[in-house]
């Protein structure tokens, strides 16, 4: 047998075809995974601009985030709830239901509640989410029959009450903010005399032209048309409410010392809006605003169940005292009255006009006149002639039915040219300045006197309290700005949740009788406080009053402050 070597065997080549077609399948592999990729890189890319624009938090409450979306959609509802309101007032006064003045100050307010729709919003949705867990706490929740009810009364438009008045207020001395007892008394005499004479029969305009103090006297006593919200004083109004057609209140001392008497001529119910309902549809929507409803019925059942509890009675009670000393921060204070000769008896229009124009001539002259007829005046006079030329003659209206008194302020409050006139200087009390011109005419000023910074006066006025045997009731005579002062600065009795701060409560119900405070500073100013007797009392409807007044702010206020919030700026950003 013949054995052959074995040839070794030749190796194959790949043809060019082969190749190519690797190549190119490599390729397509590649570039699929480039537009995969791409198209991840996009995916992603709407993902996270969605989450931006639609789903990222702008405010964390307590742990819970509220999306870009809740904030628009409620930012929308409150945007909507603004121009219905102001379409109301416009409907209101095409029927001649509010004055002109009325309605202006009224669309005034809305304007700038249309500028923060934005914080409101926020605001909103943060106490919605806060009331939500306090209300399931106290066992307070909002049924659909609530919601429903909140939204009637949303769209109804208020109870109006045709109103005329007579208002009392007391004299107050040139210096002074807050009228002597004697001049209360006085005046409380003369809305009594007021009252009388409406019982005996007496036309409203003829006692109201004899009586008031108010300009609407000057329309046979005619206030304007009034819903519930009117702001002029809490119990007056809720005693016009209080009304049938035809009726008229008692004498009402209100807040501002001011005495009041109200006669409701015409009242118009309320009702609901047909169009309401439908205009929520067609703009945020229904079931978006039911939702954004369910705060406002959860406060309002808070309310009603706080409130209840707040007035059980007899409570044990403080006979309190006060002095005061107004807001003022860390600058000298002064005060003075003035009488304005503007150009053409236009303050706003004044720094319109060229300075060589004649009626600026017109007004110095005017306000020189007055100089030289009030310094010929006798100086015990001289407050009393200043006070009538102010009424009489200043173009500052606002100041002169006070007699020109402005109150104690400080530099910068004033503009340049006064605020120099009545800082720079020695002047002594009851001298008088001027003239002085501004960019709004020319100012006679009556100087009235400086005194120090307030945190300064507080500080000085506590330690003056806490001397032996000081008389804490005649210091507040003498120093305090409060309303009371003039009482020595007796708050008479009070009641637990009767201050607007829990904070003065926390001090007067933990003093011992006889105990004076440490300072305690507000936002409207320093309080030093000393306590009284302590006794168990009924609660008079006045205290009651007050109370539900505040109950519920103090309650949440003080729950609130509790609470975790962060607001994302980045996130409101472009909103």
């Amino acid at each position: 047998m013949t054995f052959r070597a074995k040839q070794p065997s030749t190796p194959r080549h790949r043809s060019t075809h082969d190749q190519e077609a690797r190549q190119k399948l490599y390729v397509t592999i590649g570039f699929i995974a480039v537009i995969a990729a791409a198209i991840g890189i996009l995916i992603a890319a709407v993902a996270v601009s969605y989450y931006n624009d639609h789903l990222q938090s702008v405010v964390t409450v307590d742990g819970q985030d509220v999306s870009r979306d809740a904030y628009v959609k409620r930012a929308e509802i409150e945007l909507f709830r603004v121009t219905e309101a102001e379409k109301r007032v416009r409907e209101a006064l095409a029927a001649g239901e509010v004055s002109q003045e009325n309605a202006n100050t009224q669309l005034q307010q809305l304007s700038q509640q249309r500028d923060g729709v934005g914080q409101t919003a926020l605001d909103g949705l943060v106490d919605e989410i806060l009331l939500a867990k306090y209300a399931a706490e106290e066992g307070v929740s909002a049924s659909d029959a609530d919601i429903e009810a909140a939204l009637v009364k949303e769209a109804s438009r208020p109870e109006l009450r045709k109103t005329y008045a007579i208002f009392v207020r007391p004299e107050v001395d040139a210096g002074q903010d807050f009228p002597t007892p004697e001049q209360s008394a006085a005046a409380k005499a003369t809305a009594e005399r007021a009252l009388a004479e409406l019982e005996g029969g007496a036309d409203f305009g003829a006692v109201a032209a004899k009586y008031s103090t108010d300009i609407s006297k000057e329309n046979g006593g005619l206030y304007g048309t009034l819903a519930d919200t009117n702001p002029t004083d809490t119990a007056w109004v809720k005693a016009l409410f209080a009304l049938p057609d035809d009726g008229t209140t008692e004498v009402i001392e209100g807040a501002d010392c001011t005495y009041r008497i109200g006669r409701v001529t015409e009242i118009t119910p309320a009702r609901e809006d047909p169009a309401f309902r439908s205009a929520v549809e067609q703009g945020p929507g229904l079931e978006a605003y039911k939702a954004a409803l369910v705060g406002r019925v959860l406060r309002d059942k808070l309310d009603e169940q706080l409130v209840a509890a707040a007035t059980k009675s007899p409570v044990e009670q403080v006979r309190a005292y006060e002095i005061m000393v107004d807001a003022g921060g860390t600058e000298e204070e002064a005060r003075a009255a003035h009488i304005l000769y503007s150009p053409k008896d236009d303050p706003g229009g004044a720094s319109q006009l060229a300075d060589d124009d004649p009626a600026w001539a017109a007004a110095k002259a005017e306000a020189d006149a007055a100089v030289a007829k009030l310094q010929a005046t006798p100086a015990d006079q001289r407050d009393v002639a200043f006070a009538d030329l102010a009424k009489a003659q200043s173009d500052d209206t606002s100041s002169g039915i006070n007699g020109g008194d402005l109150g104690w302020f400080t530099r910068g409050t004033m503009v340049e040219e006064f605020g120099t006139a009545v800082f720079d200087g020695n002047h002594a009390v009851g001298d008088i300045i001027g003239p002085v011109k501004s960019q709004f005419g020319y100012h006679v000023i009556r100087y009235d006197g400086k005194r120090p910074p307030a945190d300064q006066r507080a500080a000085a006025l506590l330690l003056a309290a806490r001397e032996p045997g000081a008389d804490f009731q005649a210091l507040a005579r003498e120093s305090s700005d409060g309303l009371e002062a003039s009482k020595g600065g007796d708050l008479g009795w009070v009641a637990p949740g009767q201050s607007r701060d829990q904070k003065v409560d926390d001090i007067l119900f933990k003093l011992k009788p006889g105990e004076i405070s440490e300072g305690l500073q507000l936002a409207d100013g320093y309080h030093i406080y000393k306590a009284g007797e302590k006794e168990v009392r009924p609660l008079t409807p006045e205290q009651i009053n007050k109370i539900g007044l505040y109950a519920f702010d103090a309650w949440y206020t003080a729950k609130k402050a509790g609470a975790t919030i962060e607001e994302h700026y980045d996130a409101l950003s472009g909103l």
